[in-house]
């Protein structure tokens, strides 16, 4: 288990990495796709030592400013915070559908570990999965693409999409790294964002998980995470 602060590490989805910046340097809009965090100095850690995910230094807060901003879901729109009231643990995942590497085995991996839970347990998890790429990223696009990772599951994945201003500032305000879609001359798409999957138990996510988490971590952690819920 590591203990992180908002140090970055970026790469492109074609895996190559770059160091990024400080949250200064975020506003500056420095930084390259699919970024993930690395290991900074430990901040006074509020989980303990049998999670193998990553302890955030400072927890992210889905307060009423950003747990309010209303996202579009196949049926309406909905809030973080409403999702969140819904059940005890909110996985919230930031990327695009057409992301060659990261973006479905990270999904992929969380169903994997979902389905290695009991039934209980897996009622008490919901995975968000909100697209940095909402133009080509529709709601009939989401739905289809998440299907491919949540069968069998009692909670299907929900997939949310919204102007990009108001999904870059949700990131940013969350501490993972967005910026707008950009055409490259060859007609390239680049669609950069943050590759951390966070945890929220109560409004407030502690704990989450980079992109090299395999679905034995997301697993043991996630049992542990619903266990206060009596699941």
């Amino acid at each position: 288990m590591g203990v992180w602060s908002l140090t970055m590490l970026t790469t492109r989805c074609a895996r190559s990495w770059l160091l990024a910046v400080l949250a200064t340097a975020l506003s500056a809009g420095l930084l390259t796709a699919c970024s993930q965090p690395r290991q900074g100095k430990a901040d006074q850690p509020a989980l303990g030592s049998s999670y193998r995910g990553d302890v955030l230094g400072v927890p992210e807060v889905l307060t009423a400013a950003v747990g309010g901003i209303e996202l579009s879901s196949g049926a309406g729109a909905v809030t973080l915070a409403e999702l969140q009231r819904r059940q005890p643990v909110l996985l919230l995942y930031f990327g695009f559908t057409n992301c060659p590497d990261v973006c479905p085995t990270t999904v992929a991996d969380i169903g994997i570990a979902l389905r290695g839970l009991t039934p209980p347990e897996q009622r008490a998890v919901q995975a968000v999965f909100v697209t940095s790429d909402p133009v080509r990223d529709t709601a009939a696009v989401l739905a289809k693409w998440l299907s491919n990772f949540d069968a069998g599951l009692p909670r299907p994945f929900i997939g949310l999409r919204g102007p990009v201003a108001d999904v870059d500032a949700l990131g940013a305000a969350l501490g993972v790294p967005l910026e707008p879609p950009t055409t490259a001359a060859d007609g390239t798409i680049d669609v950069e964002h943050g590759t951390q999957v966070l945890a929220f138990v109560n409004g407030t996510a502690r704990l989450a998980w980079l992109s090299d988490a395999t679905p034995d971590v997301y697993r043991h952690d996630l049992a542990l995470l619903t266990k206060p819920f009596g699941v």
